[in-house]
C-alpha cells in the first residue's frame, strides 16, 4: 500500500483540477500556448522549448479535443505529477498520513490551483522544481547526475527555476562533492545535454511555423529568446522593489493559508534549525532568493511568481511535524488535522476555481473575429486580450477567411508579405503595417486595445474609423456589430477576465464619445472603472486612469488615480508614476483655464500639479510668470520664482525678471 500513497495523491489531485480546469481558451497566455502546441511553434521568451514539446504531445494523442482543452488535459496531468512527488518529498522525514495531507494542501493552494485552469507554463515549472528538489535531498547514488540534469531541465521552463541554485550549492558543498573534481566535465555535459532542448526553437523556426514567436532562427536571434532580451525593459532592481516583493510574498501566504499558515511558516522555521537543519537551509535559500528574483519582474499577475516561495514555506511548515516525531500521540493527531485543512482548502478554493464552464475570452475572441467581414486582415496588438482569436483562427480554423497579423506570434508573417507587396525586403514592424495597409487588398483592420495602454502600436496610423471592435483603415462600408456588453455584477473573479471587460466598457464608451454623447460615454467608463473595486492593484488603476485622461474626461482620470492610490498592493515606482499622472491632470485642467484666460484658476490647478510633482521646474516657472505677468501678484511671482532659481539656478533671464519685481 505505501508505495501507492503518491499515486493516490496525484490521482485526487488530478480528478479535482479535471473537475475545475476550462474547456475553451482561459485567460492570459492560454490561447498563445495552445496555439504554439498545436502548430508545434514557438512560445514567447525565453521559448519553453519542453513544455512546447511534451505539450504537442499531448495535444497530438488527444486528438479528438480541442487542442486547447488537451493542452489544458497536459497542464493538469503535470500538477498532479508535481502532487505525487511533493508527497515523496515529506516522505522523507514524516509518515505517509501527514505526507499525504501536505500534498493535498499542496494541491489545493489558491495559488497553484489557479495555474491548472488552462494552458499554463507555470505547472511544469514546479514538477520540475520539486522533482529535482528530490533529488538533491536523495541519497540515491545517482543523486548529483539526476539532480544537475533536472536543474538543466528546469532551465529550459522557466529563470524563476534559478532559486535553485544557492541550495544546490550548499548540498553540493555540504556533502564533499565538490571535492570530485573529475566529475565535473561530466555535470557540465548534462547541462549541457538538457540545455539542447533550446536548439528545437532555432530549428522549428526554419520551417516558418504559423506560430514563431520573435523568429529565433540564427545563434543570435536564439540567444535574444533565452535571454529574455525583449523583456528587459521590464526589469528593474532596487531595494524599493524588493521590500515590495517580500510584502507580495506574505499577502500570498495569507490568500492561501491565511495566518495559521503563516505562524506555521515561522515556527516550523525556528523549530527547523534543531530537528531538520539541512532542510531548512535549503528552503530559506530558495525563499530568500526566489523572492529577490521577483523584485526584478513585477507583472501585474505575480501570483505564479510567488510559487517557488510557497513551496520552500510549506518545506519550512513541515518541520513542526519533524519536531513531533518522537510524540506518536500527538503526531496522529495532528496528521488527521493536516488531511483535514488539505478538506477545508478545496471546499474553500473550488468555487473560485472551478472555470468549468467559463466561456468568456472564447466569446470574446469570436466576438472580435467575426466584426470583420469577410475575406479581411486583422492587425493584433499581440497582448493577453488577442491571443485568444488567434488560436481561434489557426488553431481550430474558425473565420479561416481571415489572415490575422500581430508583432509577436505572426510578426514574421507581417514582414514576409509587406516584402512581397513591396518588391522589396523589410523587417521593420510598422514599415510592414504600412506596406499592407496602403496595399492589400480587401479590408483592413486594427483590434482595439485600450487596456492596456500601448501608444506605440498606433504609430503612423492618423485616419482609423471606429467600427465595433475594430478600427478599419478606411471609411466603413457598412454598420458594425454590437459591441457586447456584461453587467457589473458579472464578475468571473479573476484579474485578466476582468481586463477584458474592461476593454469592452471602454471600447462602448469610445462608440458613444465618437456619436456626441459624452454623458453616456462617461457611464461606460465608470462602469469600466467600478469593475476594479474589488481589485487590490493600483497599477490597473493607473492604467485606466491614463485611458480616461486620453479621452479628456479629467474628473474621471483624476478619481481614478486618487482610487489607485488607495490600493494596498501599489509600490514606490508605481506611487510615484500615479503622482505623476495626477500632475498631468492638474495641467491639463490649468491648460484649459488658460485658454480661457482664467488666470486665477490656471494657477490654482498648477499649483495642485506642483503639489504631485515637487521639482518640476518647467511646472514652477509657470506658476510664477501666471503671478507675474497675469495676476500682478510680486509675492507670489517672487516665491515661486526663487523656487524655481533653486532648481535651476543659471537661468540668468529668471534672474533678470525676478530682479525687476524687487
Amino acid at each position: 500500500m505505501k508505495r501507492f500513497w503518491p499515486v493516490i495523491a496525484a490521482l485526487a489531485a488530478f480528478a479535482v483540477y479535471y473537475l475545475t480546469t476550462c474547456r475553451g481558451i482561459w485567460i492570459g497566455d492560454s490561447g498563445e500556448f495552445a496555439l504554439a502546441l498545436k502548430t508545434f511553434g514557438i512560445a514567447h521568451p525565453p521559448g519553453y522549448p519542453l513544455f512546447t514539446i511534451q505539450g504537442t504531445l499531448f495535444v497530438q494523442a488527444l486528438s479528438f479535443l480541442r487542442p486547447i482543452f488537451a493542452g489544458g488535459i497536459y497542464s493538469i496531468t503535470v500538477s498532479a505529477a508535481a502532487v505525487g512527488i511533493v508527497f515523496l518529498i515529506m516522505r522523507r522525514r514524516l509518515d505517509d498520513l501527514s505526507s499525504f495531507g501536505l500534498a493535498l494542501c499542496w494541491a489545493f493552494t489558491a495559488i497553484f490551483w489557479a495555474e491548472t485552469n488552462g494552458v499554463e507554463i507555470y505547472t511544469l515549472n514546479v514538477l520540475l522544481i520539486v522533482a529535482t528538489y528530490l533529488a538533491l535531498e536523495s541519497e540515491w547514488s545517482y543523486k548529483w547526475p539526476l539532480t544537475i540534469y533536472l536543474f538543466g531541465l528546469c532551465l529550459c521552463n522557466h529563470p524563476s527555476s534559478l532559486a535553485l541554485v544557492p541550495a544546490i550549492l550548499y548540498r553540493f558543498f555540504a556533502e564533499g562533492e565538490y571535492r570530485r573534481t573529475s566529475r565535473f566535465p561530466f555535470y557540465v555535459g548534462l547541462l549541457a545535454v538538457a540545455g539542447t532542448m533550446y536548439l528545437y526553437l532555432w530549428v522549428r523556426s526554419t520551417h516558418d511555423p504559423i506560430s514563431d514567436w520573435g523568429n529565433p532562427e540564427g545563434l543570435s536571434a536564439l540567444w535574444q529568446h533565452m535571454s529574455l532580451k525583449q523583456y528587459s525593459g521590464w526589469v528593474h532592481n532596487s531595494w524599493d522593489n524588493l521590500l515590495f516583493a517580500v510584502q507580495l510574498y506574505f499577502r500570498s501566504v495569507l490568500e492561501c493559508w491565511s495566518w495559521l499558515g503563516l505562524i506555521l511558516i515561522l515556527s516550523g522555521l525556528g523549530l527547523g534549525f534543531k530537528y531538520n537543519f539541512a532542510r531548512t537551509i535549503n528552503a530559506l535559500t530558495i525563499l530568500v532568493t526566489s523572492i529577490s528574483m521577483a523584485a526584478f519582474h513585477q507583472a501585474v499577475n505575480h501570483e505564479p511568481f510567488y510559487l517557488p516561495p510557497l513551496f520552500a514555506s510549506l518545506l519550512l511548515i513541515s518541520n513542526n511535524l519533524v519536531a513531533l516525531k518522537s510524540k506518536a500521540r500527538i503526531r496522529s493527531v495532528v496528521s488527521w488535522a493536516i488531511v483535514g485543512a488539505a478538506a477545508i482548502l478545496l471546499v474553500l478554493n473550488y468555487r473560485a476555481n472551478d472555470k468549468s464552464d467559463y466561456t468568456l475570452y472564447d466569446n470574446y475572441s469570436r466576438q472580435l473575429l467575426d466584426s470583420a467581414l469577410p475575406n479581411s486582415t486583422i492587425f493584433l496588438a499581440g497582448d493577453i486580450n488577442t491571443f485568444g482569436a488567434e488560436y481561434l483562427r489557426y488553431g481550430e480554423d474558425y473565420r479561416s477567411d481571415l489572415t490575422l497579423y500581430d508583432r509577436s506570434i505572426r510578426k514574421r508573417a507581417l514582414t514576409e508579405r509587406a516584402s512581397e507587396l513591396a518588391g522589396f525586403s523589410t523587417t521593420d514592424l510598422f514599415e510592414a503595417r504600412t506596406t499592407i495597409i496602403r496595399r492589400e487588398r480587401g479590408r483592413l483592420y486594427l483590434a482595439k486595445s485600450h487596456y492596456q495602454n500601448e501608444p506605440d502600436w498606433w504609430e503612423g496610423l492618423d485616419s482609423l474609423f471606429s467600427f465595433g471592435m475594430l478600427y478599419d483603415t478606411r471609411p466603413p462600408i457598412e454598420a458594425s456589430r454590437v459591441v457586447p456588453s456584461y453587467p457589473t455584477s458579472h464578475d468571473p473573479g479573476d484579474l485578466m477576465s476582468r481586463e477584458l471587460l474592461v476593454n469592452l466598457d471602454l471600447i462602448r464608451g469610445e462608440e458613444l464619445l465618437l456619436n456626441g454623447e459624452r454623458d453616456k460615454a462617461e457611464e461606460q467608463f465608470r462602469m469600466a472603472l467600478s469593475r476594479y473595486d474589488i481589485e487590490t492593484r493600483g497599477v490597473l488603476l493607473n492604467q485606466l486612469g491614463i485611458y480616461f485622461r486620453k479621452s479628456d474626461a479629467l474628473e474621471l482620470a483624476l478619481e481614478t488615480y486618487n482610487r489607485a492610490l488607495e490600493k494596498p498592493i501599489l509600490s514606490s515606482n508605481q506611487r510615484a508614476e500615479i503622482r505623476f499622472n495626477i500632475s498631468n491632470v492638474h495641467k491639463d485642467r490649468a491648460n484649459l483655464a488658460m485658454e480661457s484666460s482664467d488666470y486665477v484658476a490656471a494657477v490654482k490647478h498648477f499649483e495642485e500639479a506642483a503639489n504631485y510633482d515637487e521639482n518640476n521646474s518647467r511646472l514652477i516657472l509657470n506658476i510664477g510668470l501666471i503671478y507675474a505677468q497675469h495676476l500682478r501678484d510680486n509675492n507670489s511671482a517672487r516665491r515661486y520664482l526663487t523656487r524655481y532659481l533653486e532648481l535651476e539656478p543659471g537661468d540668468q533671464r529668471v534672474q533678470q525678471l525676478l530682479g525687476s519685481l524687487r
